[in-house]
């Protein structure tokens, strides 16, 4: 079985092999070598080609302060140009997709501003920002000529990369902002001023599944390991396409032939012919698969397993059949949430409730594109989602169990209707043999079945008691799978020597 993880942005049929370790699992990536649209790189020196970089609003309050311009609420597709600030509220989400392909999720309360977008001689691309607050989720194409750059400036460090998957924090701390960059793929230069060396900076590779951290004002550490998210989720989709959409409308997977990486830290692999996402410190709420089923050969149901492990070992799966329309399209949910005993419950989706599920964004070719939810309503009978499901053994137990059939209420209530003419028939039976067993006046030594002729008739015997239905024990909710293992991900580690970056 083939392995291969890649990054946001590049096509997945041109690729070359990079060996990384990521939080303990090694994993081989493949990234792509071409860089974006054609056309796009001008041969004039320095031409800025800022009217290629779009903004993509993912929810929430999201503005854009164009260069002497005042702040206005962004717009999906809006063309983004040196000197242009995006700032995130405490709901918001966008995503800054450059000419070149390469992307930034930025996250809520943050603030980043686009100093240089150009093309130099020759080729070679210059991608300059600086982020003064705020999480940001960066998925850099590979970058080819020897003198270009991709680099975010903060108020405390500044991370230059060639080809890479990285996160970067700036954070308030004690007064002073404090950076912290968290590399997934490739090599990530980290540098800062060196208080011990005026006019200097000292710099620090942080590699895969590595951090590094400085504070403004202090020596810059070396790079520590990545502390293991506190719960995430693997989603295999078995078709050659599909987006994973998060409780946050963040979209990771592949859509028409390119990756899309949008949840910081994100993860997506092509296995033998499938996607699969991972997503680390993965939160309670809905995730919907919108599957793309290229291949029209065999069934029209698709797949998509979800696999959520806990920090501690424990995990949970569940698995679900998609069905798609004539297009090979077709969506799917669950419901992820922390139960009553602190573990993770997986809850498959209704159709009712599929057709509500966020959809993906992705920016293309200057525009974006949505991916909403395709839904092929089951069968009647399939129709149902699993809370309506709990509820069916509750009606079972409402059903009474006699002579090994159920009986509902009506069938009861016949079946008491007839003891009771029978009682009532042997009663009147009973009357008429006193009266002809009681004998001739002055007959008395004659003996009778009944009381004696002229006596009180004797009243009717009370009917048995019922007995109360037989209670069915609770059974799960359908779907609901025990805790199984996560399937182990194939790979080695970095060998010594080799580089694993850019």
């Amino acid at each position: 079985m083939g392995l291969v993880w890649v990054g946001t942005g590049r096509d997945v049929r041109n690729s070359s092999r990079l060996r990384i370790a990521v939080g303990g699992l090694t994993l081989a990536f493949v990234l792509a070598i071409a860089l974006g649209v054609s056309g796009v790189l001008a041969p004039n020196r320095g031409q800025a080609v800022g009217a290629s970089t779009t903004v993509t609003v993912i929810g929430g309050s999201v503005s854009v302060r164009h260069a002497g311009a005042t702040v206005a609420a962004a717009a999906d597709g809006e063309v983004i140009g040196p000197g242009d600030t995006i700032e995130t509220g405490d709901d918001g989400r966008a995503v800054l997709t450059y000419f070149e392909g390469s992307t930034v999720e930025i996250e809520p309360s943050s603030s980043l501003t686009v100093d240089t977008t150009s093309v130099e001689a020759g080729g070679a691309t210059i991608i300059d920002m600086t982020q003064n607050l705020g999480r940001t989720w960066h998925v850099v194409t590979r970058l080819l000529m020897g003198d270009s750059k991709y680099q975010v400036r903060t108020p405390a460090a500044t991370a230059s990369v060639r080809g890479t998957a990285f996160q970067v924090d700036v954070a308030i701390i004690d007064g002073s902002p404090e950076t912290t960059v968290t590399t997934n793929e490739g090599r990530v230069a980290q540098s800062a001023p060196d208080p011990q060396r005026p006019g200097q900076t000292s710099e620090v590779l942080v590699g895969p599944g590595q951090q590094g951290s400085v504070r403004r004002g202090e020596a810059i550490a070396p790079p520590h390991i990545t502390p293991p998210p506190g719960r995430s989720a693997v989603i295999t989709i078995d078709a050659e396409g599909g987006l994973v959409v998060d409780a946050h409308g963040r979209a990771n997977g592949v859509k028409d032939g390119k990756v899309v990486s949008q949840t910081p830290g994100a993860m997506v692999a092509l296995v033998d012919g499938r996607v699969q996402v991972m997503l680390p410190d993965s939160d309670d709420g809905k995730l919907a698969t919108h599957v793309e089923k290229r291949s029209s050969s065999g069934s029209t149901d698709v797949t998509v397993t979800v696999t959520v492990t806990e920090r501690g070992g424990g995990s949970t799966k569940s698995e679900d059949k998609v069905k798609t329309d004539a297009s090979g399209r077709g969506t799917g949910g669950v419901e992820v949430r922390k139960g009553g005993d602190g573990k993770t419950e997986i809850r498959k989706l209704g159709d009712e409730e599929k057709k509500s599920l966020p959809s993906g964004k992705v920016a293309k070719d200057g525009k974006v594109e949505i991916t909403t939810a395709t839904v092929v309503e089951s069968d009647t009978s399939e129709k149902k989602s699993d809370e309506q499901k709990k509820d069916e053994p509750k009606k079972d137990s409402d059903q009474a169990t006699s002579g090994g059939q159920d009986q509902t209420g009506a069938e009861q209530k016949k079946d008491q209707q007839q003891q009771t003419g029978e009682e009532e028939k042997k009663d009147d039976g009973k009357k008429k043999d006193d009266q002809s067993g009681g004998g001739a006046p002055g007959a008395g030594g004659q003996r009778g079945s009944g009381a004696p002729r002229g006596g009180a008739p004797e009243p009717p015997r009370p009917n048995p008691p019922q007995e109360p239905p037989q209670q069915q024990p609770p059974q799960p909710p359908s779907g609901f799978v025990p805790p199984a293992s996560l399937p182990q991900l194939p790979g080695t580690k970095p060998e010594p020597g080799k580089d694993s970056g850019g």
